[in-house]
């Protein structure tokens, strides 16, 4: 059995084995953020890289990234459940006329994560990004994020925002602070609670695969999990744990007073067939960001970069050849 996690992690995923998982706690009150992480000597390294893979620390921590192409940068930047491997059908599209670099975050894959620490939130993941790109010397370059990696965006754009040539935001995860009082606003972010809750409950009681179903078939429609492919299971499997911020994530402070501060140009991605609580957001960043365009990827739902890449991959392009 997996060790019992710490009363401070709101909710538990499951590790890349999958054998079984510990029971979870009732979560606490919300308690203040820890200090981030800073310095750029990195912990020891306990996984494994593909060859093709390269890691380079960032803020204590050696995160492996692909990289691809020549030109203006654009970084990659995955959503949970995912990692470098989940741009798999934008990177040599992208790096035929760019640098492409696919990161994976903070305590994704290839790191076999626990789940027993405190450094996995949406600013940790921010300054993470930002000192990436510092490092690497890229200067200013196009940020793609999808789902959890567009909001860890959305935090580097009121962190970090000399950083950013442009952003690309495919349908953030929710983030309170943004999201108005409606009605239907507040039924679309219960739902994505309930969604989140029972997936977890699953993991709690060894049935990884039933809550990962549970979890994929509300962001991506009933039969998504059955459709995937198995090596995208496994990706999904291999990040498990990483759904259980994504409560703690909502009430990151991020504000409209903040977006509003910025003049990098936005390109917001919606799918036709995602979740309410995805337009809900998008609507809200909109209001917030004063450069900002639209687009809706038709025939897919919110893993719309894997399920409609072509249609995805030429809004992108087309967007950052105007930045």
């Amino acid at each position: 059995m997996l060790p019992k996690l710490s009363r401070r992690v709101l909710a538990v995923g499951c590790c890349a084995v999958l054998t079984a998982c510990a029971a979870v706690p009732d979560p606490p009150p919300p308690a203040p953020r820890p200090a981030l992480i800073t310095g750029a000597t990195a912990t020891p390294r306990t996984w494994q890289l593909a060859p093709e893979v390269k890691a380079l620390a960032a803020n204590g921590y050696e995160m492996a990234y692909l990289e691809r192409g020549s030109g203006t940068p654009v970084v990659l930047v995955h959503g949970s459940l995912s990692d470098y491997r989940s741009w798999s059908n934008q990177i040599d599209v992208l790096a035929a006329r760019h640098k492409v670099i696919a990161i994976s975050l903070r305590h994704h894959y290839p790191e076999r994560w626990d789940g027993r620490s405190d450094d996995f939130t949406l600013a940790q993941h921010a300054d993470d990004l930002a000192e990436f790109i510092r490092r690497l010397d890229l200067g200013k370059v196009h940020v793609v994020g999808h789902s959890r990696g567009a909001a860890v965006v959305l935090s580097m754009a009121t962190r970090h925002p000399d950083l950013l040539r442009s952003m690309v935001l495919a349908e953030p995860q929710a983030i309170d602070g943004l999201i108005p009082v409606a009605p239907d606003a507040a039924q679309a972010a219960q739902q994505r609670r309930a969604a989140i809750g029972a997936a977890l409950s699953h993991y709690a009681n060894a049935r990884v695969d039933s809550g990962l179903e549970h979890f994929i078939e509300f962001v991506g429609g009933a039969g998504a999990w059955k459709a995937a492919a198995e090596p995208q299971r496994q990706v999904w499997r291999d990040n498990a744990r990483s759904i259980q911020s994504l409560i703690a994530d909502s009430a990151e402070p991020i504000t409209c007073g903040e977006l509003s501060q910025t003049r990098v140009p936005a390109l917001l991605v919606a799918a036709e067939k995602s979740p309410p609580i995805y337009r809900v957001m998008l609507d809200a960043v909109r209001r917030c960001l004063p450069v900002n365009e639209s687009v809706t990827i038709s025939n897919a739902g919110h893993s719309m970069h894997r399920l409609n890449p072509p249609a995805f991959n030429a809004a992108v392009l087309g967007f950052m050849a105007k930045h």
